[in-house]
């Protein structure tokens, strides 16, 4: 099943953990294939390492939203530190 159904059902029964954490992972999952497509041979396996590349290669370019990227880092934060 797709993160994104695992984080709507556990949105919807409550289990906000498991939501933000599923969340979280799809946005990573989408990073790494932006990553890929932006032609980088290897992406990083750890949290910070992928959202250090994603900045290098796709923030800082340009190439994807600042605002957005920040939202995403927060998500991050908020899977490990709040819940």
């Amino acid at each position: 099943m797709p993160r994104a159904r695992y984080a709507q059902r556990g949105f919807e029964a409550e289990d906000y953990d498991s939501a933000v954490g599923d969340s979280y992972r799809c946005a990573e999952l989408c990073m790494r294939a932006m990553l890929l497509a932006q032609g980088l041979k290897a992406v990083p396996k750890t949290h910070g390492g992928i959202l250090q590349a994603f900045s290098k290669e796709l923030v800082l370019k340009n190439i994807f939203p600042k605002d957005v990227a920040k939202e995403i880092s927060g998500a991050r934060g908020a899977t490990i530190y709040l819940l």
